[in-house]
């Protein structure tokens, strides 16, 4: 393994540990699958290289700006989806994951279709760019390590109980007289920043960017994240990320097959041993039956 490869794992696994961050808030709050997170991750990604491409600005800027845009976004997917619960929460979210999946091929005026948006460059404030791979590795340990840091605060926190008591019993939470849509503000806000941070680096740190990077394999990558490092802290989470992204990554080297279906056979061969390890998993007994 070069150390370039290494870097270059590093650099993904963080990614994808910040996506799949977020995604676990609603997992073990609430016990569902929010599909429709997703879907955040395209909008908010299309919306910071759009920013980047046709404003000139810089990463950090462009992604505080599509924030506020995917704010407004997450609002209004769950207007759409308030009075749906449990399975039909999912079957509902995982629509809208389709729907905007679809339509980041379909609108290619925008979104450069099946092509995809190129060009990005890694500007990050006003003209200071990073070139290097290692200058690259280098923010991403700082802004990972700002992140837990925030993380194991906010896990700490009164606002963090009370999103605990919110996902156990709503019944309780109203009895005290607390505001459940303060509560429910405060998830909106942090996972809509992790998926928009996460979005963004990925983009900035690829420079190109199309639907396809969206589609399965990374809804099986991030749902692996999340329940094989469930009962685990966010260093376990980040930890889990480098393993299963070093497997998929490595599966690329795979010569079995044509190279025509070589990415449907990685995928496959990933999902087997995602099944594989699952299964040791709860065997084990390391879930609790409701988990």
């Amino acid at each position: 393994m070069s150390w370039q490869f290494l870097i270059h794992i590093i650099i993904s696994s963080c990614i994808f540990a910040l996506m799949a961050s977020g995604f676990r808030f609603f997992v073990k709050l609430k016990g569902t699958i929010d599909f429709s997170y997703l879907g955040l991750i395209i909008f908010g990604t299309y919306a910071t290289v759009l920013l980047h491409l046709h404003l000139g600005r810089g990463m950090f800027l462009s992604m505080c700006v599509a924030f506020v845009l995917s704010l407004l976004f997450t609002l209004f997917i769950l207007f759409l989806s308030a009075r749906l619960q449990d399975i039909y929460f999912a079957a509902g979210t995982l629509a809208f994951y389709l729907l905007i999946n679809q339509l980041s091929y379909n609108l290619d005026n925008v979104t450069g279709g099946s092509l995809g948006l190129s060009g990005i460059d890694r500007v990050v404030f006003a003209t200071w760019s990073i070139g290097s791979l290692e200058g690259y590795f280098l923010l991403m340990i700082v802004i990972v390590l700002c992140v837990m840091v925030l993380l194991f605060v906010f896990a700490r926190s009164y606002l963090y109980t009370m999103l605990q008591a919110w996902g156990e019993n709503i019944l309780i939470v109203r009895s005290l007289g607390i505001r459940i849509y303060y509560i429910k503000l405060v998830l909106i806000v942090l996972t809509t920043f992790l998926a928009v941070l996460g979005g963004g680096l990925y983009a900035f740190y690829y420079q190109f960017i199309d639907p396809g990077a969206f589609w399965i394999g990374l809804v099986v990558l991030l749902l692996a994240i999340v329940f094989l490092s469930y009962n685990m802290s966010y260093i376990g989470l980040f930890g889990m990320s480098f393993v299963l992204t070093l497997v998929y990554e490595y599966l690329r080297f795979f010569k079995i097959f044509d190279a025509g279906s070589i990415g449907y056979v990685r995928e496959a061969l990933f999902a087997l041993i995602v099944m594989v390890a699952a299964r040791e998993v709860f065997r084990r007994g390391l879930f609790h039956r409701n988990q």
